[in-house]
């Protein structure tokens, strides 16, 4: 009698086993599978362990940028990027008039507009506001962070607005030659290097993106009045390399608006 209840203990174990815990252990794998911000996050568990979290940093970044950076924005991406009053003959206080009382502004699908009323340019950035001008690159990198952007700041004297803004923009024949370049020279490379580009260049490459003002700030003496900035995400494979310029821009070089 004991042999024949085992029996059919087995075999009712061997049923439940078949018709329920199975088949509920497939609908949730399907489902984690099935969905891109479970595949990316297992596979950052698994870079971790395999090359040292390499790859992690990228997916963990990807998974981060579809988000807003900072909510306090406003968004004017309705803006037609090719009206007129948005080019240089436009008389200067438009892009302050434009965006105020608010982060910063999205304008046209190329432009990151600071909304503070003293945020003129780079000469406004120092060591205790450089987090919110970080802020604004940032959210300019989150809109254009694939191999063929270049994001874009230019100095003093550079610049045909006194409201600091951001442009991020696909780059043309003179902006992929100055990102081979750069390349050439900076990938490998540790801490900041020497370029010859206009003015006193300096490049350096960042594995991940880094705080983008604040490690130029250091270059300078605390001091970006005179220097642009350029960054080229997608450098060297799935890093970024961030350009610092004095005394010119090379916007409409490496740009074609």
């Amino acid at each position: 009698a004991q042999a024949t209840l085992s029996n059919f203990c087995s075999k009712c174990a061997y049923i439940a086993m078949k018709t329920f815990i199975l088949p509920a252990f497939a609908v949730f794998f399907a489902g984690a599978l099935a969905d891109p911000k479970a595949q990316a996050l297992q596979q950052d568990d698994e870079c971790a362990a395999e090359n040292g979290g390499t790859a992690c940093g990228l997916n963990a970044l990807q998974l981060r940028s579809e988000e807003e950076p900072d909510s306090n924005f406003t968004n004017l991406d309705h803006i037609d990027p090719d009206d007129e009053q948005l080019g240089a003959h436009y008389a200067d206080g438009f892009l302050a008039n434009l965006c105020h009382g608010t982060s910063y502004c999205a304008i046209a699908g190329y432009m990151i507009v600071a909304g503070h009323g003293d945020a003129k340019g780079m000469e406004s950035i120092h060591n205790r506001n450089v987090g919110y001008y970080d802020s604004m690159l940032r959210a300019a990198y989150h809109r254009c962070a694939s191999g063929s952007c270049v994001i874009i700041t230019n100095p003093v004297g550079h610049r045909t607005q006194s409201r600091f803004h951001i442009h991020y923009r696909r780059y043309n024949g003179g902006g992929a030659s100055l990102k081979h370049r750069l390349e050439k020279q900076i990938c490998g490379s540790h801490g900041w290097q020497n370029f010859a580009e206009c003015g006193t260049g300096k490049a350096k490459y960042f594995g991940g993106y880094p705080s983008v003002f604040r490690e130029v700030l250091g270059q300078y003496g605390g001091h970006l009045a005179n220097v642009g900035v350029t960054v080229w995400p997608g450098a060297c494979g799935h890093g970024v390399i961030v350009l610092a310029t004095t005394h010119c821009s090379i916007e409409h070089s490496i740009s074609a608006r």
